[in-house]
């Protein structure tokens, strides 16, 4: 493929690691806030900073979903890595097992501090899971409208 057949292809997959980036990232952040209330004791800050990091983030996807279903090139290539990704990572903590067993020994580190944010009310897998109905979408809906 050259470049600029591949360009079209790549921005909807890099706009998926941007996203998953962001969710991976505002989770990390979640708990570091999280720990810090225990501290000192200030919930109020939390009360208002949840909400609008999540409904920030339900825009970020919703704009990611008209981007890769309205905007770029139709390409099941796309819609088959989103699907990969979106249906991997919610279901990452029952196949863990199996995926830490095929594991080399360098990368069990990293498998299991992504286990620990993939709980069923991270962001991240909210988001990804998302990622799968886009898939969807993309996959089942021929008519594309600008």
């Amino acid at each position: 493929m050259s470049l600029p057949r591949l360009a079209p292809k790549a921005m909807p997959v890099l706009g998926l690691v941007i996203t998953l980036s962001v969710a991976y990232a505002l989770d990390r952040w979640f708990e570091m806030l999280r720990l810090n209330v225990t501290r000192a004791f200030e919930p109020q800050f939390l009360f208002w900073t949840f909400p609008i990091v999540h409904l920030l983030l339900a825009g970020w996807v919703l704009i990611l979903f008209w981007f890769v279903n309205y905007k770029s090139e139709p390409s099941r290539f796309v819609a088959f890595i989103y699907l990969a990704i979106g249906l991997l990572l919610p279901f990452y903590n029952a196949l863990t097992p199996v995926i830490s067993s095929l594991a080399t020994a360098q990368s069990v580190g990293f498998l299991s501090d992504l286990q620990v944010y993939l709980g069923p009310t991270s962001l991240l897998t909210l988001v990804s899971a998302f990622v799968a109905i886009i898939s969807l979408w993309g996959l089942f809906v021929k008519h594309r409208t600008s």
